[in-house]
C-alpha cells in the first residue's frame, strides 16, 4: 500500500519505467505530498551525479517506514537488473554488426545478381539475424541511404523552392535578384 501511495502501481517496475522517477504516477493523492517532493527533488538535481542521486534517495529512505526502504531496495536491485540486461543486449548487437555488415556488403557488392534478387538476398539476411541486430542494421541503411540519396533530393527541392521564389542558386548560398 506504502508503494501504491508513493510510487504508483506496482507496473511502474516495468521495464518502460525503468530508472525514470517522472514517470511514476500521479495518483498519490494520499501520500504527504512533503515526503512526495523531497523524493522527487532528488531526481529533479541535475547537478548531482547517478551514484550522488541513489546516495541521497537511501538516506532519504532511511528515514521512511520499513515498507519505503524496502520498496526503494526492490527498486534498487530491478533497475540494475534492467541496466545489466540493456548492456548486455547492446554487446550483442556490437559483436554481431561487423559481421552483418559484411554480409550485406557481399551482397549489394555482387554485380552478377538482379535487382529482385538483391533484394530478396536482403530480405533474407534481415530475417536470419537477431532481431535486434536486424533492426539495427536496417536503421544503419537507412541512415546512410538517407544521406546519400534522399537527402540529396531534399537539398535539389530546396534549390529548386528558392528558384521559384525568384533566386539563383550558387551552391550552397542563394543568390537572390542579382539579374
Amino acid at each position: 500500500m506504502v508503494h501504491e501511495i508513493l510510487y504508483g502501481p506496482r507496473d511502474f517496475f516495468a521495464p518502460n519505467h525503468m530508472g525514470n522517477p517522472k514517470k511514476l504516477s500521479k495518483d498519490t493523492a494520499g501520500a504527504d505530498e512533503m515526503i512526495r517532493q523531497e523524493f522527487f527533488s532528488k531526481f529533479q538535481n541535475d547537478k548531482l551525479s547517478k551514484s550522488e542521486i541513489w546516495e541521497q534517495v537511501e538516506q532519504w529512505a532511511e528515514r521512511q517506514s520499513e515498507y519505503v526502504r524496502t520498496d526503494i531496495l526492490e527498486f534498487h536491485q530491478r533497475l540494475s537488473q534492467h541496466v545489466d540486461k540493456s548492456k548486455a543486449r547492446v554487446e550483442r548487437i556490437i559483436k554481431s554488426l561487423p559481421d552483418a555488415l559484411r554480409r550485406l556488403s557481399e551482397i549489394v557488392q555482387d554485380i552478377d545478381i538482379t535487382r529482385l534478387q538483391e533484394k530478396n538476398r536482403i530480405s533474407n539476411l534481415y530475417t536470419s539475424l537477431d532481431d535486434d541486430v536486424s533492426k539495427t542494421l536496417q536503421w544503419i541503411v537507412h541512415l546512410v541511404s538517407y544521406e546519400k540519396n534522399e537527402g540529396r533530393q531534399l537539398e535539389r527541392r530546396t534549390k529548386l523552392r528558392k528558384l521559384k521564389k525568384g533566386g539563383i542558386w550558387t551552391g550552397s548560398v542563394q543568390a537572390t535578384n542579382i539579374i
